[in-house]
């Protein structure tokens, strides 16, 4: 069973970062995810909240441009939940990305996300309504657009799942995709990955 440490830079090597940044990088990100004491613990021995804080810092490790996260808290206690929304909403202006959250949980989409991406029920699924959240964030880079959908449409034979949907996906910033079972928001970040590719409409 790998280390903390061992764990991450594993990943950095996966990633194909610069041999010569990954140990700096390695320690940045386990001060960021509050590993440090935990740097040389095994990961079996870390608890559910470490993990996940762990899980976090494996996804930060090579400064991605988008970070994708569905529904990452659901399965831990409230306590530990607050903590790591408090870790995220400090890790995005460290690393100046773009964050899309999936959640069901309305607080949490309003506390870490600039706008709220509101999801119609499905089948057929597609944007009800876009909320632009106007609370006091740390100050990032002008933002610049990243991924545009243009009347994406996904169906898999003759099932509608997702669309027409249009819109900008802007960096850095956070975007929350809220909506019930069967509204298409685990569709939509395998579309915005390139692991699907839509029946209609483009993605640039």
């Amino acid at each position: 069973t790998l280390k903390v440490w061992e764990y991450l830079n594993y990943f950095a090597h996966a990633y194909k970062m610069a041999e010569e940044k990954i140990a700096a990088r390695v320690t940045e990100v386990i001060a960021q995810v509050g590993l440090e004491v935990k740097r040389d613990a095994l990961i079996r021995g870390l608890s559910r909240g470490m993990k996940q804080r762990l899980g976090i810092g494996r996804a930060i490790i090579h400064w991605p441009k988008l970070l994708l996260l569905d529904e990452p808290f659901g399965s831990i206690d409230m306590l530990t939940r607050l903590e790591l929304q408090d870790l995220l909403l400090a890790s995005i202006p460290w690393n100046a990305n773009t964050c899309i959250l999936v959640t069901h949980d309305v607080d949490e989409a309003v506390l870490l996300s600039d706008r709220i991406v509101m999801m119609t029920n499905g089948p057929a699924a597609t944007i009800g309504e876009v909320l632009a959240i106007d609370l006091p964030r740390t100050d990032l880079p002008d933002g610049r657009e990243l991924i545009a959908f243009r009347d994406v449409v996904m169906a898999f034979g003759d099932r509608h799942l997702l669309g027409p949907l249009s819109f900008d996906l802007r960096g850095p910033e956070r975007i929350a995709i809220r909506g019930g079972n069967g509204a298409g928001k685990s569709t939509l970040l395998r579309l915005i990955t390139g692991e699907l590719t839509p029946t209609h409409g483009n993605i640039d």
